[in-house]
């Protein structure tokens, strides 16, 4: 998928030409140099296809180059035994010629993102296998995300007011209060885990309905599990899933999507 980012982004703050990420690759890690297409220019980083194996991240303004400790530093501990496909930096690049932060060379992950070939049911599973071992204690001297890392009752208003549009509408279809129980307490786990904490369709890979891989880990930190899913877009990575599959890693009777929007706001609860 190429393409650019759209209005509200962060401004660039370097020229990121392929000619630059080329000359930064041949200076630094000439067996890795190869061809080069662009690929988009996201929120934080410029992306650039190198050759059939890998992709280059870099970072477009000093916020990304600053969060991206997590993607750099921490993912390479985090997620060395993990079973699933994830961008863990194969080179890490120093600035030069006259850029002024660190990058990165990824692996190539093949497929297609979730918003555009939703998970079927061995997919979601698979996906919730995931995250479950991502949801692991948080090590010791984790970073935290001060944006993303919130308690979730701080939104709780928010979720009501937006839970009250979908019930007017008559979409509840299911016993919402035993429901609603059920994924608040899937997960009581008191301590702080790792997590993703960008799980949208743009960032989960499908491959035939199966899990192809997780993307952009640039703003892992630790924080509750719940907060994994509560992003933009997730239902749409979903065919058929809850919220609590995500968590614990198995499948369970899909709810309503009205279902899924406010199970945070039970989850905040007390």
């Amino acid at each position: 998928m190429t393409g650019t980012i759209g209005t509200g982004a962060p401004p660039a703050e370097a020229d990121i030409s392929a000619e630059l990420v080329a000359a930064l690759i041949e200076a630094q890690f000439p067996e890795l140099a190869g061809p080069l297409t662009f690929l988009n220019e996201g929120w934080d980083n410029v992306v650039y296809r190198l050759g059939g194996h890998h992709s280059v991240r870099v970072p477009r303004h000093q916020m990304a180059a600053n969060i991206s400790t997590s993607e750099l530093d921490w993912l390479p501990r985090v997620g060395r035994n993990w079973s699933f496909a994830a961008p863990l930096p194969v080179a890490i690049g120093e600035p030069g010629l006259g850029y002024p932060w660190r990058w990165s060379i990824v692996p190539w992950i093949e497929g297609t993102v979730a918003l555009e070939a939703p998970l079927g049911p061995d997919g979601a599973a698979g996906l919730g296998a995931a995250l479950a071992q991502v949801h692991i204690p948080a090590p010791d001297g984790a970073p935290n995300n001060e944006w993303r890392g919130y308690p979730l009752a701080n939104r709780a208003a928010r979720f009501d007011t937006r839970v009250a549009m979908l019930d007017g509408r008559g979409e509840f279809s299911v016993d919402r209060e035993a429901a609603l129980d059920a994924v608040a307490n899937a997960d009581p786990r008191p301590f702080l885990t790792w997590c993703h904490l960008d799980l949208h369709g743009n960032n989960v890979l499908s491959r035939d309905g199966q899990l192809a891989g997780i993307l952009d880990w640039g703003t892992p930190a630790r924080a509750i599990p719940r907060l994994t899913w509560v992003r933009p877009g997730i239902c749409s990575v979903l065919s058929c899933l809850t919220c609590a599959s995500l968590r614990i890693g198995r499948l369970v009777a899909p709810p309503t999507p009205p279902l899924r929007a406010c199970a945070p706001r039970r989850s905040s609860m007390p």
